[in-house]
């Protein structure tokens, strides 16, 4: 499920109003995070407001599904002008990760640049993996996970 566009600060605003009533039905087991990219680009919220964001979506998460297990991800570098460098919010997602109990995979320093990784055949656009690009970041992320 994704939601283009949003960023940490939107999560704040509509996690707890529709999370619990999917994740209850679908009886998941483990949520994939990928957020960040939009959050070093745009200037709607704060590194702050994306850590409580994080903080946020696991708590709702775990109120409808307990024993649930979370990996975030770190996003790679896009193309993107940074507001904020794109570091910031993957050391703020990491901390994150330390403290609510989930995986964390570091896909912005596991992956080159973008003019790299573009050349690679990874995106789609300046901001978007195309599929390949995504099938790499899931299957090198879980691979990673595994080996731990």
């Amino acid at each position: 499920m994704g939601n283009g566009g949003a960023t940490g600060t939107d999560y704040l605003h509509f996690v707890d109003a529709w999370t619990p009533h999917f994740v209850g039905h679908m009886d998941a087991d483990l949520a994939l995070v990928i957020l960040g990219t939009n959050d070093y680009r745009l200037s709607k919220g704060s590194v702050a407001n994306y850590r409580a964001a994080l903080q946020k979506l696991v708590a709702v998460y775990r109120q409808a599904r307990p024993d649930m297990g979370f990996i975030f991800i770190a996003p790679p570098q896009s193309n993107a002008t940074a507001v904020v460098p794109l570091s910031a919010y993957r050391d703020a997602m990491y901390m994150t990760a330390l403290e609510v109990g989930a995986e964390f995979y570091n896909a912005n320093e596991a992956w080159s640049t973008y003019a790299v990784e573009n050349a690679n055949g990874m995106w789609n656009d300046p901001l978007h993996l195309n599929s390949a690009g995504a099938t790499r970041l899931a299957f090198e992320g879980l691979r990673d996970l595994i080996t731990l």
